[in-house]
């Protein structure tokens, strides 16, 4: 919530009054475009889980041994893409 700051001076005294602004709500899509709208928001959630989910495999292949983080890429990349196609739920994504 902002405020705006409202001030006057009368016979050199300062008043100061608050004023909250109104928030606004979650503006509302067409209907036409609400499928893909839900396509998108559901493949950026997995896209953002498999590049944690891999970073983080990553590191701790780098960390163990060396060259650890180019031994053990197909597994993490596997392991996070399965992390990954499991976060988007298709009947979400697809309406049913």
């Amino acid at each position: 919530m902002s405020y705006k700051v409202k001030s006057t001076v009368d016979d050199d005294v300062l008043v100061v009054g608050f004023k909250a602004s109104r928030t606004k709500g979650k503006k509302k899509s067409s209907k036409q475009l609400k499928g893909a709208q839900r396509m998108v928001d559901e493949s950026s959630k997995a896209l953002e889980t498999f590049a944690s989910g891999y970073r983080a495999r990553h590191k701790k292949s780098s960390s163990k041994k060396r060259d650890g983080w180019l031994r053990d890429m197909d597994d993490n990349v596997f392991k996070a893409t399965r992390k990954s196609v499991r976060k988007v739920k298709l009947d979400r994504v697809l309406g049913f």
